[in-house]
């Protein structure tokens, strides 16, 4: 059925429900507006339901994107922290980016080394049309040679320097030549990781 038959018709059931309705009934022009409503609502949404697109991060194509920024370094008073040799990893079920990073220290003299763990969430950005991390958290932080309970000062700079990193990370780009809609008018719909790759759904 075409659009005009789609009004027509529903003008037609709502003439019916003027003639059988008890109530004060609607206008005509009234119900061409609602019937031009849910056609409109109709046609957006298509017989397959509202626009849906799927996007597909692999490991790989992250993982270039990762290791161009690094070795990362950062100082606070005598404390040198360096990150380096960051590998991606993408735990099943999960909707965040991780990156397991090797950490060196510098720190009154002694040279320490260990392994560090972040994750962060995925975000789209709609007016850039773009994905980038956010939230970043550390998952997990082994110096040698430091215990737990000492590792506060270390962490805090870990933490700092994880968290503007993450934040610079371009995950991706949306090309609008590839979308009849306006990227800026999409939302993230849901991220998930299946199969070692980043599954994005993003729509109306």
């Amino acid at each position: 059925m075409g659009q005009a038959g789609l009004v027509a018709g529903a003008v037609a059931v709502g003439e019916r429900c003027l003639m059988t309705s008890p109530r004060r009934p609607l206008s005509r022009g009234l119900l061409v507006l609602l019937a031009l409503a849910a056609t409109a609502s109709q046609l957006a949404c298509g017989p397959a339901g509202p626009f849906r697109k799927q996007l597909v991060f692999e490991r790989d194509q992250l993982q270039q994107k990762v290791a161009a920024k690094f070795p990362l370094k950062k100082k606070k008073k005598l404390t040198l922290v360096t990150l380096s040799n960051p590998q991606v990893l993408l735990a099943a079920g999960s909707e965040r980016l991780g990156i397991g990073m090797d950490v060196k220290v510098s720190t009154l003299g002694k040279k320490l080394k260990g392994h560090v763990e972040v994750d962060g969430d995925i975000r789209y950005n709609p007016d850039k049309g773009e994905f980038s991390v956010v939230n970043s958290r550390i998952r997990k932080l082994d110096i040698a040679g430091v215990s737990a309970g000492k590792l506060g000062p270390i962490e805090k700079v870990v933490k700092a320097l994880a968290k503007r990193y993450m934040s610079d990370i371009p995950v991706y780009k949306l090309d609008q030549g590839d979308f009849k809609q306006n990227v800026a008018k999409l939302l993230l719909k849901s991220v998930t990781v299946e199969d070692g790759r980043i599954v994005v759904v993003v729509g109306l």
